[in-house]
This record gives C-alpha cells, structure tokens and sequence, in this order.
C-alpha cells in the first residue's frame, strides 16, 4: 500500500492547484499540472528504457523518480504562486506563461535527471 501511494503522491498537485488558483484560470492551470506529471513519468521511463536507471552521469544519490518529482513539484509550485497573484490576467499571457514555465521545467527535470 505504502509503495502504490509512493507512486502517485505527485498527483496530491491537482487538488491543490484547484484550491490555490482563481476560478477563471483552473483548467489552465489543471491542465499545466497533468502535463507536468505525466511529463516527469515520461521522462523516467525514457530513462529507464535508455539504461540509466541512476542517470547518465550518477552524480546524485536517489531515484529518478525522486528527482523528477522534486523539479517538477518546485515548478509546479512556483506556477501556482506566479498563478494565485495573477487574479485579472488574461487567458492567453496565463496561457503561454505556462507553456513558457513548463518547458523551463521540462530542461530542469531532463537535467537533473541525467546527472
């Protein structure tokens, strides 16, 4: 039970971000989060397939999964803050706001992930 809940505590986000965003931007902002942690899923399994369970330079201690989740909760976590102090902002800038954040944290995460 404790490894299934392991697995999928990252989706704890999307509750969250439909509490911490305004009304106007919550499928946006839903939207930006499932692309986020299907994302990182994406990206370990790539990984994984490639052979670098540990990453391609093992720098860091820890499982992909660890370091996924820790890039991507930072990112998703700053969007929600640049988001919730956004209340009048237009659906189109919040929009590519967050393709622009999402592919920052794309790079982070690929990052991260290879040392």
């Amino acid at each position: 039970m404790i490894a299934f809940i392991y697995q999928w505590i990252d989706f704890i986000w999307l509750p969250v971000t439909f509490l911490a965003v305004h009304k106007s931007q919550r499928v946006v902002a839903l939207a930006f989060v499932l692309c986020c942690l299907l994302t990182a899923r994406t990206q370990i399994e790539m990984m994984n397939a490639f052979g670098y369970p540990t990453g391609v330079f093992p720098f860091l201690d820890g499982s992909l999964f660890i370091r996924g989740t820790i890039v991507y909760s930072l990112v998703i976590l700053l969007y929600l803050v640049l988001a919730h102090y956004s209340p009048r902002v237009r659906q189109m800038v919040l929009l590519s706001a967050s393709i622009s954040i999402y592919i920052i944290g794309f790079c982070l995460a690929m990052a991260v992930m290879v040392l």
